[in-house]
């Protein structure tokens, strides 16, 4: 049953990207506008791009080397989580998720019968769940072990293929290494699949199935055929200069960035039934949007319908009646052609749908993806997590590569899909009478906001037409 009353908090989060593989390291390089992406190594081109996001092997594997070292884990976990069968998704899933359980307090005590209770927790793994999901999982295993199979037939498929391959296995790998018994779920929607996972995790929470959930998505797309394949359909960017490629809202963007990267949420109910830990909330979610375009497989509803019925779901679900409050729109924004100006007109429509913004400053709207590249399936946590960040600093970080931002006739020609010209006019003029691009030469935005919450909306939007929405505040008791 929905407990409406029952608020849900961010106790932890773990983040690992081309910026570094901590989450302290990603925000320092994001409020530095440093950039991650660069020239893949030739064994992951494919086709004409041959840039990436890729997370650093030396920093990856160092922290890998750590982990028996950290206080989260139990003592022996190296037989809960052997390499051998885990893909790369896997294993950055894993250096995410640990940073998040040890920042919320999550300090299991080893056990070795089948019941493993935990000291501080009691049974409390029995209401601690796991969602956490990946888009392209074991595309790299498939086509390596088919090579080896056309070499030598049935000899040359390897015992642990499959379990590198199937899309659940990372969240099977997170929720045995720390005994998370309770709803144990993965999905697969595109480029929103991470932003998914976190909403579905906070719903699973209010509807009382669970008092903790460990969410995110991991993904690790860098080789010839996701680098091909996406190419094929033109949609990444052709710039060789690597930092200069991703630039979202700019005029002259032609595409996004593939990138690999995880990130990691610790969801609890709160007030927290376990009174032993005492970590304070990063901030809190307030409300979880979702919609379908029905539209196309590859592009967003050209009128931007869509998006802006995910947003105003979130705004919705959190009871949300004016956008005074709202200071900050992290926007899925990869950089395209197309799905950069309709995302801009959905929130054109959303402004247009609430009363009018009395006197608060501009909502900075942005996209780290100038940053770190798109991470597909992965992307929405990622941003989870940043906007989490913002909404707990009052900082939010500009377009990295904005020189020209978007025109107000761009946002118009879109707005004509559904209504007529004169309305979308209107539409565009108190879109950008609301809203604020920082650009490389205004970087760090802070979003005080007189005392009050700080509102930041995070979107996050996937082939197919599938589209999700998270509203998430400062935490105040």
């Amino acid at each position: 049953m929905l407990e409406k009353s029952r608020r849900v908090v961010i106790r932890g989060v773990g983040l690992v990207s081309c910026l570094g593989v901590t989450t302290s390291e990603n925000w320092l390089r994001l409020l530095n506008n440093d950039c991650g992406i660069g020239y893949l190594e030739a064994d992951c081109v494919g086709g004409p791009c041959r840039i990436g996001g890729k997370v650093n092997d030396e920093a990856m594997e160092s922290r890998w080397r750590s982990l028996k070292e950290e206080q989260s884990f139990l003592p022996g976990l190296e037989k809960h989580i052997d390499r051998r069968f885990m893909s790369r998704a896997s294993v950055l899933g894993i250096l995410a998720s640990q940073e998040a359980l040890k920042q919320s307090g999550w300090l299991p005590q080893q056990s070795d019968s089948p019941s493993r209770n935990y000291s501080a927790f009691g049974d409390a793994s029995y209401r601690a769940g796991a969602y956490f999901s990946t888009g392209l999982e074991g595309v790299a295993e498939i086509l390596r072990s088919q090579y080896r199979v056309d070499k030598c037939g049935y000899a040359g498929m390897g015992a642990h293929v499959l379990l590198r391959t199937l899309a659940n296995m990372p969240v099977a790998h997170i929720s045995r290494a720390w005994g998370l018994r309770g709803p144990n779920m993965a999905c697969n929607t595109s480029c929103a699949s991470g932003l998914h996972s976190v909403g579905e995790a906070f719903r699973m929470i209010k509807y009382g199935e669970a008092d903790m959930v460990l969410a995110g998505a991991a993904e690790a797309p860098l080789n010839p055929w996701s680098l091909m394949a996406f190419s094929r359909i033109r949609a990444l960017s052709l710039e060789a200069e690597p930092e200069r490629a991703s630039r979202p809202f700019d005029a002259a963007r032609d595409g996004f960035v593939m990138a690999e990267g995880a990130a990691a949420l610790v969801l609890e109910a709160w007030p927290s039934r376990t009174s032993s830990l005492v970590h304070p909330p990063i901030a809190e979610i307030l409300g979880f949007g979702r919609s379908g375009d029905a539209y196309s497989l590859v592009s967003p509803e050209p009128s931007g319908d869509g998006a802006f019925r995910s947003m105003k779901a979130a705004l919705d679900d959190a009871g949300i009646e004016s956008l005074d409050e709202l200071g900050h729109i992290n926007c899925h924004a990869t950089s395209t052609p197309v799905g950069d100006a309709i995302e801009l007109s959905a929130i054109a429509r959303l402004l247009a749908t609430y009363a009018k913004r009395n006197g608060s400053a501009p909502i900075q709207v942005n996209s780290v993806k100038g940053h770190l590249g798109h991470c597909l399936g992965a992307a929405g946590a990622v941003e989870a997590v940043y906007s989490a960040m913002a909404a707990y600093h009052g900082l939010c970080v500009g377009n990295r590569n904005l020189e020209r931002p978007i025109s107000s006739s761009e946002v118009v020609k879109v707005l004509e899909h559904g209504i007529d010209k004169a309305t979308a006019r209107s539409l565009a003029r108190r879109l950008f009478e609301n809203i604020s691009f920082d650009s490389d030469r205004d970087w760090v935005k802070r979003t005080e906001n007189s005392g009050r919450r700080r509102l930041v909306l995070t979107n996050s939007f996937g082939f197919g037409g599938t589209n999700a929405s998270l509203l998430l505040s400062n935490h105040i008791k």
